[in-house]
């Protein structure tokens, strides 16, 4: 997994690469890469944010009204938790 944080004017603050183990489907994969998109952002004392991904899976399942049941239930949760508990605004978006 992959994760780079930009400014408002594009100019990469940090970078951050991983290996993901015991993921066994692509959207495991992308919620996994999303939390440690959250992590860093909050270790940055970032306060507002706006998280991209190539997935549009992920990004709705991120959604604050939405309840998920799928097997990463746990991890979605969290990050919904941590989403509205470290951030004044954030937002999910697919490209």
């Amino acid at each position: 997994m992959g994760v780079v944080a930009r400014d408002s004017f594009g100019f990469v603050l940090t970078a951050r690469a991983g290996r993901q183990d015991q993921v066994y489907d692509a959207f495991g994969a992308e919620v996994n890469a999303l939390a440690a998109a959250v992590s860093t952002a909050a270790e940055m004392g970032a306060i507002r944010v706006s998280f991209e991904m190539d997935s549009e899976l992920p990004a709705d399942a991120m959604d604050i009204r939405r309840v998920e049941s799928s097997p990463y239930v746990a991890i979605i949760g969290d990050m919904k938790f941590q989403l509205k508990m470290w951030f004044f605004k954030w937002s999910v978006n697919a490209c």
